[in-house]
């Protein structure tokens, strides 16, 4: 080999060992093989700093302008969410009711603490004798009768819970109700009471209340009617409850978002009260076109 290509080759040598770096240049990937060939190592090549790529390969977007992310942030926080409205949802009770007069239904009757005489005492309970077989035949003429009762003794539950029972029979729930509350007032423990005011809400279509009074009825005296009834009223009251606890669960949730829409809003409005320059700051301390250099007055 020429003496000039060896002192080449020494230079370049030494040029490594200053700087390996140079053997990773693509062109000398044959001299690394060669090292590497005869048991030789080379060093890991140097980590590079990566490079942005440039705009030909990769266009930057244009940033959004400051007045633009501000709109963003008008629109986002000075906009109230709109208010969480239940859609209508109902399951119809029984579609064959009798026409009742709402003021006669909710009336509430004689005065329990009326003063009763022995002889009234004892027409009143003859009378809810003869009414009581006449619910399932005739329960209009078995209302009569125990109607005449009551007006003689209101102070009992049983001729209440037993008109209830009859203007079930006559499809009248408001009326139902009405009588199964009063027998209520006069036992909060009375079972019937629960039973024909739960039957009464089904009826309606009140099912949540329906469900509720028949379990507490079931609870005081165990009923096997009651039983029978129990599986459709608990479906569309569990129905019920769920819509409910949608429309609920909607709202708080709408309420968690405007009470931290509100948070952001006050603190972005105060950042921007306090950033704003006011009308004596931007005038400067010597008027509007400041000081002469040194503090000398102009």
């Amino acid at each position: 080999m020429e003496a000039a290509k060896i002192n080449e080759l020494k230079a370049f040598a030494e040029a490594c060992k200053t700087n390996p770096a140079l053997l990773w240049a693509p062109q000398l990937a044959f001299f690394r093989e060669f090292i590497e060939h005869f048991g030789g190592t080379v060093p890991e090549p140097p980590k590079q700093e990566e490079t942005p790529a440039p705009a030909a390969d990769a266009p930057e977007q244009p940033a959004p302008k400051a007045e633009e992310t501000e709109e963003e942030d008008e629109e986002d926080l000075d906009t109230e969410a709109p208010p969480v409205v239940a859609e209508p949802f109902a399951i119809a009770g029984d579609g064959d009711l009798a026409s009742e007069d709402d003021e006669v239904a909710a009336h509430p009757g004689p005065d329990s603490k009326k003063d009763v005489s022995e002889e009234d005492e004892g027409t009143a309970a003859t009378l809810i004798s003869e009414a009581r077989p006449l619910i399932g035949s005739d329960p209009s003429a078995a209302v009569a009768k125990l109607e005449e009762a009551v007006a003689l003794d209101p102070r009992g539950t049983r001729a209440y819970a037993l008109l209830a029972k009859a203007n079930i029979k006559l499809k009248k729930p408001k009326a139902a109700i009405r009588d199964a509350n009063a027998a209520l007032e006069r036992n909060p423990d009375s079972a019937q009471g629960f039973k024909w005011r739960g039957k009464a809400n089904a009826m309606l279509g009140k099912w949540i209340d329906a469900f509720q009074d028949l379990g507490k009825a079931q609870s005081i005296d165990f009923d096997e009617q009651i039983l029978e009834w129990l599986p459709e009223i608990k479906k569309n009251s569990t129905a019920m409850q769920e819509h409910d606890r949608k429309f609920a669960r909607l709202r708080d949730e709408r309420e968690v978002r405007e009470r931290q829409r509100r948070r952001k809003k006050a603190a972005r409005d105060y950042k921007r009260q306090q950033s704003a320059p006011s009308a004596s700051s931007s005038a400067g301390p010597s008027g509007p076109f400041g000081g002469m250099p040194g503090g000398m007055p102009g």
